[in-house]
């Protein structure tokens, strides 16, 4: 079976409320998320939507599963 995190993105998103909903969702449907992830996602799903304009139109969103 080929590892979760593989499948989900190789290249950096826009980081958005939307995107982090879509990676906690997708990792969660093949297995691969984590109760530290799941943790961290749910943490940005409630705080990035505060974070001043500028800060979310530059962010980007990168997913790293190291040592697995």
């Amino acid at each position: 079976m080929m590892d979760s995190c593989a499948l989900i993105s190789t290249r950096p998103g826009m980081l958005s409320v939307e995107n982090i909903a879509k990676v906690r969702n997708r990792l969660a449907f093949l297995g691969g998320l984590s109760r530290p992830m799941e943790e961290c996602l749910d943490h940005a799903l409630l705080t990035f939507s505060w974070e001043v304009g500028c800060l979310q139109e530059n962010a980007r969103l990168v997913i790293r599963c190291e040592g697995q």
